[in-house]
């Protein structure tokens, strides 16, 4: 396990398989059957330097400019400095089958009472990398770190620990191992395995409150009404999300608009997801 990650056990901050189809051709009699090559991907995203390219980190909300894969940041008259650094190894996959690969690239980040680890997708569109924004696995101080980000046949492949409450302290990080795979969407990045659905873990231990949606819920995969949607709009007999969404001493505005949910639909199957917290609390 990198140095990197191992750190992060001590410190807090939590596309459908890409299988080309080869198609059998009817040859002529007396003739082999044959089947197309499958058509070459470009490897050109392999050559461009994430080092020395222009983040943004959605962990701290700033745009970055790394130097030989590291970002400092001088003490401003509000907070402390911050600092940046690169992570590897990058993996590469053609993750949304355009025939170029795309990248995953990891980025730590530190400063005052921040410390996180974040992967990123790349995609290589019209001769240079272009970030997703939205990270494919993240962890803060006192989470469990991520273990690997790894190229698969079905997408990008994240190995990492989450913390489970009564167990885990700050000190020792999380204990919980959760493998996911990661695909893209019209340009959102999502699980696509073992279900479909967001990047965050619906860890059963912290969506415990169960609820009674007053009306029909769309489980999205990002906090975001253009966000890829899981499934149509249903009625579930119970969602489960955490204390702190039905906390009678935050208003709404604290709570926010969205909530990750656990949606229990009809026979006990259990859907994860973000829904509009006015379709899930009461009215």
């Amino acid at each position: 396990m990198p140095a990197l990650f191992t750190a992060a056990r001590r410190r807090r901050w939590s596309a459908p398989p890409l299988i080309m189809g080869l198609a059998v051709l009817g040859g002529a009699a007396g003739c082999d059957d044959a089947a197309p090559a499958p058509r070459a991907v470009s490897s050109e995203i392999r050559g461009f330097d994430f080092g020395a390219a222009e983040w943004v980190d959605a962990m701290s909300a700033s745009t970055v400019q790394l130097t030989g894969g590291r970002a400092r940041r001088a003490p401003a008259a509000a907070w402390g400095g911050m600092s940046w650094q690169m992570l590897g190894p990058s993996a590469y996959l053609d993750l949304d089958a355009d025939g170029d690969e795309d990248a995953a690239v990891g980025l730590h980040s530190h400063g005052g009472q921040m410390f996180s680890f974040a992967w990123y997708i790349w995609l290589w569109q019209d001769g240079r990398a272009v970030q997703v924004r939205r990270p494919i696995a993240e962890t803060s101080r006192c989470a469990g770190p991520i273990d690997s980000v790894t190229a698969t046949p079905a997408g990008f492949q994240v190995r990492m620990l989450i913390t489970e409450m009564g167990r885990d302290d700050c000190a020792g990080g999380g204990s919980v191992p959760v493998t996911y795979v990661v695909g893209i969407r019209d340009g959102w990045p999502v699980r696509v395995a073992p279900d479909f659905g967001p990047i965050e873990t619906c860890n059963p231990h912290e969506l415990t409150v169960p609820l009674s949606p007053p009306s029909a819920v769309q489980l999205r995969t990002a906090p975001d009404d253009a966000a890829p949607p899981i499934g149509s709009p249903a009625r579930y007999a119970t969602v489960l999300t955490t204390e702190l969404a039905v906390s009678p001493y935050l208003s709404a505005q604290e709570r926010g608009d969205w909530l990750l949910v656990t949606a229990v639909a009809a026979g006990g199957h259990r859907r994860c997801g973000w829904a509009r917290a006015d379709q899930v609390l009461p009215g």
